[in-house]
């Protein structure tokens, strides 16, 4: 592919990225089972091991390539009641909330909270979501935690 091409492709994928994480990260019930299907078909293969370029970004990108994946893979094989499903909800927006401080591009890294967030909620066995506003307070609460730990 050429450099427009893949230039291309990673501007749709960045899009359709927000869009599952936006979906993802909804409370409202997932639709039928057919359509997550039909998404994971078309969503786009992450390669895992990719280039690693000796930068900062380069390398948490490589991390949480590994890391979400490997969380996704254990899901896979979880059962999760209402409570667990709701820390790995919080857990993923608290990321999400860190990736612009911590990464130039967050597309790759992006598509695979959405994985993590559907393969929570698919080994759910009943789907209670928190308010987004409760999720924002709670990220809120950490963050200034964490401030205060390392100042002190």
């Amino acid at each position: 592919a050429s450099g427009g091409e893949h230039g291309e492709r990673q501007a749709g994928a960045a899009s359709a990225a927000a869009r599952n994480v936006r979906k993802s990260y909804s409370a409202a019930p997932t639709g039928s089972n057919v359509h997550v299907d039909i998404e994971r078909m078309f969503a786009q293969k992450i390669q895992l091991i990719d280039r690693v370029q000796f930068t900062p970004g380069s390398i948490t990108v490589g991390v949480l390539k590994i890391v979400l994946k490997t969380i996704v893979e254990c899901l896979r094989f979880a059962t999760l009641c209402s409570h667990a499903f709701q820390q790995v909800e919080v857990d993923m927006f608290f990321l999400r909330s860190m990736f612009p401080v911590l990464l130039e591009d967050t597309a790759v890294v992006e598509t695979l909270l959405a994985q993590v967030l559907q393969t929570a909620r698919d080994r759910t066995v009943q789907v209670v979501a928190i308010s987004q506003d409760r999720i924002d307070r709670l990220c809120r609460e950490t963050r200034e935690r964490s401030r205060l730990s390392l100042e002190g």
